[in-house]
């Protein structure tokens, strides 16, 4: 495993897990279905951004210590 793979994960997690609060506020119309079930699972932004974070973590351990 590479590191550019591990680090374009972690950028298209954060814009999944944080892209349903930029809809609640600024485009309410669309905030529905499976953005909203996503937004409402993770309940705010700042617990939403452990879900990169945690991931990033785990794929940094694995390269230090796995490979």
């Amino acid at each position: 495993m590479n590191i550019a793979p591990l680090l374009f994960t972690v950028a298209l997690l954060t814009i999944i897990s944080l892209y349903p609060f930029y809809l609640k506020r600024y485009k309410r119309h669309k905030y529905k279905g499976f953005w909203k079930g996503m937004g409402e699972m993770t309940g705010s932004p700042a617990r939403a951004i452990l879900l990169p974070l945690g991931f990033l973590i785990g794929g940094l351990i694995y390269i230090i210590f796995i490979q």
